[in-house]
């Protein structure tokens, strides 16, 4: 049960009530004397009134929301009922004063003991009441001396009223659901709504009489339409009617401002916003038993301490468990090879303590140190012991079970095998998953959320251990901080939890994220073999590769005479670009200042770290150029100054020297727009001829060069330029190759040198379920979803099976965003790619719809007449014969037409527009467009759509996926900035397909957790990469292993969603070669390809 307490009605009564001897005084107010009691004596009734409606349905502070009155909270309800309490204006300024003080400090109390506070702008206190008891799970009892909010009493709501619980209607005998009708016809003084003049309590008891519960929705069903003319036929039968008939528009009013009116809360203008609390120590009598104690307990306290821990977790609704840890020398090592020092190894990291805080109000921490220095700590297994004693089912709240699941798991997995969780710590619940789901556009972090939303700043792990191990520390020196994540933890928990049961997401959490949290954490544990003798071979192919192309490239530099390839000769005042270039060939090392004066770059000079400083400083100094040139041309290697990682270089190269023509620009920045207007038009200029404009001007000679200044010089381009203009230019195959290897360097063969971890020689990924917007996953150490697919990229190749006979299997979603697509928007032509017996191929039905605008006439001509006289009914069926045609030429081009139409497709998925689609296509403009207006067109049904989502999300500031996830996009969409309004519809559809894809592949795990496979069978999980499920599993075990995994993906997304999920198996000896085994679990196949695996010579592991 949680309490919600209508503030300003406890309040008043605690303000008003009786006379206040110590703190009261007696103020004049409109020509009379009144008394003002003490902002002192209200808080301690308010207070004592708390107290005692807690105890009295056994709750504490942190089941409690405080709800207060929002800015203009009245205005709507004066506009349908102007003098809507108008009789409280009476109050003098003293008492609003004493009342705003009372509220600051009786808020600030509870919230320092767990309690929430929630109001919203533009709504009463009821409204916002209405919306929580409406959204909230569980029973709810409302604190109130009002009989307003009887209309929520049902068989889940009661109201705390007069020290009494009432969950009958206050007003009569009659259902509290048409107090609302009540109100409107008879009326309500305490807040000036006047109802129906002369219809009275006892004429509303006789229409009790008269008209039964049906009676009663008909005329309330009157009122709501504005027809109470209607009663006058009964007028005869029941005489009050006339006065309701007669006063109608008072009844009108009446009604309308005596309704709670849930929905003006926590709309897209007018968001519910809240004040978290936190449990922190307490001094007052009256509360102290519920504020924060916080213990540390050693070797000599430790029986004493069990015994209390034991006796208070029966009464924990939860446990927020952390654990701090330490790390040996060969951690830092490892970390310092990796060039990763600010990193923590979690894999090689070591319990040195634990906090736990529990409690009925979560109002207890112990600090269990077990390696502390001058400390009486226990040993590992009093500290599981401890952990042993939460009672089971009781949900254990940490911060980023990633971290503490795996170390738990490391000390004590094998003695909890058999506790239903395959030896973790039961019941997890994450809460940096829960903070992605209140907000996924802010930090998940656990100092980030406690000064978001507890406004509440932590230490810092620096601040605390100042250098030092935390092992090196005492006990007492790290007791504050080791508590205090836990406190914080167990804060933001229920906070979240109310926010999340409010969006209706919290079962969806409990749904899809506590099972893959699990399954994670064991891969990481496990850890996945990598093959560092097949990088090798890689990276020496590569390098060979890389150096023939480099001497092809150094040759045509020689040849153009590019900088470096020239002995430089200096004459005259040296130039500050001039000095620079004396200090790289002369001293071997880059001057990097912003300092322009001659004499002062010589300064800077003399005190750079080589022997030769001084002497070229005072050549410089001096103006010695005899000297300087002597010694350049002396040292001067000739080499080419070409940095393939410079866009300045290279676009000079693309651009200048080659005088290729420029495809692809750089928007201008704001900036630019603003102090380069002549550039800024120049851009545009250029994309709208790009994007086919027939009627704008050519570029002139100088719009030309502006525009080389923003052109690119990344892969893309010269992807483009390879395309369409330098196909025979043997320099820009080699610079390619060169930036290939160069990539594959950067990405894998320098990190994963040093990747495997000292203590088994694996790889440990760290995998984050829920760090994206769409909360897909990624990783780190390494980052899993880098390994490509890419024809021609085999470093996949270098993770290999957890044994000797195993093998690599991969179970894959697929075309997951386009069965979504379908399924989401119900596009009859989507559809019938996927559902019926004559299934469509989805990127054919793009392609004929594109055929008629992106080929010529002339190829479009020969296309047709390779069919013959006699063409198919349907463009579909004709596009289907091309690819089938004779004529090779003809296939080709379809074929071709087909790939551009798949690239349309699935980027389309992701939201991307024809300038985007350009880039993945590598085609015009033009022809992105077309391709786009082609997929357009055969689906309309998925456009529209994604307009009505993009409406949708306009209206209610966020899109939600068909299980309820939230992309919540308030902000952006509020924005003055149009452009982050426009960008924030467009990712809406886009959400709703990547994150039902997240959901999908989560749910797919929860099954695969629950199958228990890794458990029983010899079988590691590896990770979810994009869209695939990987693991490595025995030869024998790996038909079963398939099947589990095959039907955990092949299960639709909700029970009613029209469109099937296919798992797409393979399975090798490694990542990287992979065998395709159709889309359904076949054993002869599957033996087949076994048999194919250890056929071959074997990868070494």
């Amino acid at each position: 049960m949680r309490l919600i307490v209508d503030t300003s009605s406890l309040l008043w009564r605690a303000i008003l009530v009786g006379k206040d001897e110590e703190f009261g005084k007696s103020v004049e107010h409109e020509g009379k004397q009144t008394y003002v009691n003490g902002w002192q004596y209200g808080l301690d009734n308010a207070i004592n009134s708390l107290v005692f409606t807690l105890k009295e349905l056994d709750l504490v502070p942190s089941d409690t929301i405080f709800v207060t009155e929002g800015k203009d909270s009245l205005a709507r309800r004066k506009s349908f009922l102007p003098t809507y309490k108008s009789g409280r204006t009476s109050r003098c300024p003293e008492q609003y004063e004493v009342f705003n003080t009372c509220k600051e400090q009786l808020l600030q109390t509870f919230r320092d003991l767990g309690s929430q506070v929630a109001w919203c702008d533009g709504c009463e206190a009821d409204d916002v009441i209405a919306y929580l008891a409406k959204n909230l799970q569980g029973d709810i009892a409302i604190l109130t001396e009002d009989g307003d909010l009887s209309a929520l009493i049902n068989e889940r709501v009661s109201l705390w009223r007069k020290s009494e619980r009432l969950t009958e209607c206050p007003y009569g005998p009659f259902d509290p659901k048409f107090v609302t009708l009540y109100k409107a016809m008879v009326g309500d003084t305490s807040d000036a709504i006047p109802g129906a003049k002369g219809f009275g309590p006892k004429a509303w008891l006789d229409l009790l009489v008269n008209y039964n519960a049906s009676g009663l929705a008909a005329i309330e069903g009157m009122i709501q339409r504005k027809t109470l003319h209607e009663l006058e036929e009964d007028v005869a039968d029941f005489k009050p009617f006339r006065k309701v008939v007669d006063g109608a528009d008072l009844v009108y009013a009446s009604y309308n401002v005596a309704k709670l009116r849930p929905e003006w809360v926590n709309t897209l203008r007018q968001p519910l916003q809240w004040q978290a609390g936190m449990v922190k120590p307490c001094t007052d009598s009256r509360l102290r038993s519920w504020g924060q104690q916080v213990r540390l307990v050693t070797a000599g306290t430790y029986p004493q301490a069990l015994e209390f821990f034991k006796q208070q977790v029966k009464n924990s609704p939860i446990v927020a468990l952390d654990i701090e840890t330490s790390t040996p020398e060969e951690s830092d090592e490892w970390l310092e090879r990796r060039e990763k020092q600010d990193s923590v190894d979690v894999f090689g990291s070591e319990l040195t303590g634990m906090g736990l805080t529990f409690g009925r109000n979560n109002n207890f921490t112990y600090y269990l140190p077990c390696d502390h220095a001058n400390t009486g700590n226990l040993s590992t297994n009093e500290i599981r012991a401890m952990v042993e004693a939460i009672p089971q089912g009781t949900p254990i709240i940490i911060q980023n079970f990633s971290f503490e699941g795996p170390i738990c798991w490391g000390l004590w997995g094998q003695d909890w095998k058999d506790n239903g969780f395959h030896g973790f710590l039961p019941n997890v619940i994450d809460t940096k998953i829960l903070a992605n789901y209140v907000d996924e556009n802010v930090s998940s972090g656990l100092k980030q959320g406690s000064k978001l939303y507890l406004d509440y700043e932590q230490a810092s792990y620096m601040e605390v251990t100042q250098g030092r191990k935390m092992r090196e520390l005492s006990g007492e020196e790290v007791l504050s901080y080791g508590t205090d994540d836990t406190i914080c933890t167990a804060a933001l928990y229920n906070h979240f939890k109310l926010r999340t049961e409010i969006e209706g997401t919290w079962n969806l959490i409990n749904e899809i994220e506590i099972k893959p949290a699990y399954l994670t954490a064991y891969a990481f544990t496990q850890g996945t073999k990598f093959s560092l003798q097949r990088m090798g071979e890689l990276e020496r192919a590569d390098a060979r590769a890389y150096d023939e192309a480099w001497s092809k490239v150094r040759q045509f530099l020689m040849d153009v005479g590019w900088e470096g390839t020239k002995t430089p000769s200096y004459e005259g005042d040296l130039t500050p670009a001039q000095i620079k270039e004396i200090v790289q060939i002369i001293l071997g090392q880059e001057l990097k200042t912003m300092v322009r004066t001659p004499s002062k770059l010589a300064k800077l000079v003399e005190v750079m770290d080589h022997d030769d400083a001084p002497l070229l400083a005072h050549w410089l100094t001096h103006g010695d150029l005899k000297q300087i040139n002597d010694r350049v041309k002396h040292l001067f290697t000739g080499e080419p100054a070409f940095d393939l990682n410079s866009p300045k270089q290279v676009k000079h190269l693309l651009y200048d020297v080659l005088d290729l023509p420029v495809r692809l620009v750089n928007s201008c920045t704001q900036l630019e727009r603003e102090k380069k207007p002549q550039l800024a038009q120049a851009v545009q200029q250029f994309k709208r001829i790009a994007n086919g404009s027939k009627t704008e001007a050519p570029l002139t000679a100088e719009q030309k060069d502006l525009i080389k200044t923003k052109a690119r010089s990344d892969d893309t381009a010269m992807e483009f330029a390879l395309k369409f203009d330098g196909s025979d230019i043997e320099i820009l195959h080699a610079l390619q190759t060169m930036k290939s290897c160069d990539t594959k360097a950067k990405m894998f063969y320098r990190p994963y040198r040093n990747m495997c971890h000292w203590k088994d020689g694996r790889i440990h990924a760290q995998i984050n379920q829920c760090a994206t917007v769409t909360r897909r996953w990624s990783s780190s150490s390494p980052n899993l979803q880098q390994l490509p697919k890419t024809k021609g990229v085999v470093f996949r190749e270098c993770y290999v099976p957890h044994k000797k006979d195993a093998v690599i299997c991969s179970v894959d979603f697929s075309g997951q965003e386009l069965r979504l697509q379908a399924g989401l928007s119900g596009d009859i032509e989507m559809l019938g790619c996927y559902v019926g017996d004559n299934l469509r191929d989805i990127h054919s039905i793009t392609a004929s719809g594109a055929m008629k605008v992106v080929w010529d006439k002339e190829t479009y001509d020969r296309a047709m007449a390779s069919l013959g006289n006699a063409l198919p009914a349907t463009d579909y069926d004709t596009f289907l014969a091309l690819l089938k045609s004779e004529d090779k030429e003809v296939t080709t081009q379809a074929k071709a037409l087909r790939n551009l139409a798949k690239g349309v497709n699935f980027g389309s998925a992701y939201g991307c527009e024809a300038p985007k689609l350009q880039e993945l296509l590598v085609t015009d403009l033009v022809t992105a467009t077309k391709m786009l207006d082609a997929k357009l067109a055969k689906f309309s049904g998925y456009e529209s759509w994604k307009e009505k989502v993009e409406r949708d999300t306009l209206k209610t500031g966020y899109a939600a996926t068909k299980l309820g996830g939230r992309r919540h996009l308030r902000e952006a969409i509020l924005s003055d900035d149009k452009w982050r309004q426009q960008s924030a519809a467009r990712q809406a559809s886009n959400f709703e397909i990547q994150s039902a894809g997240a959901e999908l592949a989560k749910k797919a795990m929860s099954r695969i957790w629950d199958s228990g496979i890794f458990f029983k069978l010899d079988a590691r999980f590896i990770a979810v990469i994009h869209d695939e499920v990987v693991w490595s599993v025995h030869r024998d075990d790996a038909y079963e292993s398939i099947k589990v995994v095959w039907e955990a993906v092949s299960q639709p997304y909700t029970p009613d969603f029209p469109v099937p999920f296919i798992g797409s198996i393979s399975l090798g000896p490694n990542f990287g070669q992979q065998y395709e085994a159709g889309e359904k679990p076949d054993a002869n196949v599957i033996a087949g390809i076994l048999d194919k695996c250890f056929a071959k010579t074997e990868v070494s592991v």
